[in-house]
């Protein structure tokens, strides 16, 4: 993201812009991006840019700096000649009247110098950097104008632990479910899962529980002291029983063909209507349709190959089908 700061401090136009630069190298712990400062001004207000520490670092919002260092200063001076009523800036190098002095935390630290002297100086531990033009050698009463740039090279430490992303599943009653194959996102593995009466999962199968309700189960990634990351799984457990699934008015169902790449064929429900639902193994519904016939066709092309399970639930039946869609 791409901040940009500007302040309007004199009637000579002295300013202080502070810009977000793009991330130049980054690793798995700590990443590096840049942010400029400059300020322009005359032989009567010189420019001076000051960078209050942590207060005017917008890189990752000032937060878990671990370096910060002068990368590039640039300097430009140009005395204004005025030629029979013309106008004319001339340049006026480094040294010639001209030069720049660098001050932590009030203290002068590098004094008049130029530009390429102030590259590569750590100001990590410094609460206050101020670059400001030193003029006590121009005499002359023309007039000037300057600009100084400042950029800083700022290393902050990232963290990249994952723990996916917050998931609700809806399985029946007693149903085994693969709680990290239930989280949405790109969970890193290795993490600790918490069940929903704060103990310690070992098992990475559970068993959804005998009532239905909704049961929390937190799963926590740390990479460091300071690196972690936490999702929550929400087991909604449904009023239907993965162990006992009734059957009396389904017995004759029939599923074909299994395995089916396209189209599943159902025959043997009487005429009435019925609900067909098709959840992954860990509950997911994927696919679902109301139907009225007493044999009817459901179209499963869309969903990704694997092993599912059909629901087909009628008044107060269900009866339960595996298939395998390839």
């Amino acid at each position: 993201m791409n901040t940009l700061l500007f302040t309007q401090v004199t009637q000579k136009v002295l300013f202080l812009i502070a810009i977000f630069g793009f991330s130049f190298y980054a690793s798995s712990q700590t990443q590096t991006e840049t942010q400029t400062f400059t300020a322009s001004g005359t032989e009567t207000n010189p420019a001076v840019v000051t960078i209050n520490i942590p207060g005017d670092i917008t890189v990752n919002n000032g937060q878990n700096i671990e370096s910060i260092v002068i990368q590039e200063v640039k300097t430009e001076a140009s005395i204004i000649m005025d030629l029979g009523g013309i106008s004319i800036p001339m340049p006026a190098d480094c040294g010639d009247l001209i030069s720049y002095s660098l001050a932590l935390d009030g203290t002068i630290t590098i004094p008049e110098t130029c530009d390429a002297d102030f590259q590569g100086q750590d100001v990590t531990s410094n609460t206050t950097v101020q670059l400001s033009t030193d003029l006590s050698l121009f005499t002359s009463l023309l007039p000037l104008t300057m600009d100084i740039e400042v950029t800083l090279a700022i290393t902050y430490s990232v963290c990249s632990a994952d723990a996916g992303e917050d998931t609700t599943i809806e399985p029946c009653k007693n149903e085994p479910i693969v709680l990290f194959d239930a989280l949405d996102g790109t969970p890193q593995t290795g993490g600790v899962w918490i069940d929903h009466n704060n103990n310690e999962v070992t098992d990475a199968i559970v068993t959804a529980p005998n009532f239905p309700g909704q049961y929390i189960y937190i799963y926590t990634v740390q990479t460091s002291q300071d690196c972690y990351d936490e999702t929550v799984l929400i087991i909604d457990v449904q009023d239907c029983d993965y162990s006992s699934i009734k059957e009396e008015s389904l017995n004759n169902i029939s599923l074909y063909p299994n395995p089916t790449n396209g189209l599943l064929h159902i025959e043997g429900i009487a005429q009435d209507a019925y609900t067909l639902s098709i959840k992954d193994l860990n509950g997911r519904i994927v696919k679902e349709e109301k139907a009225y016939s007493a044999n009817t066709s459901i179209d499963i092309s869309g969903i990704q190959n694997g092993v599912y399970l059909v629901h087909i639930l009628k008044n107060n039946s269900e009866r339960v089908i595996r298939i395998v869609k390839q």
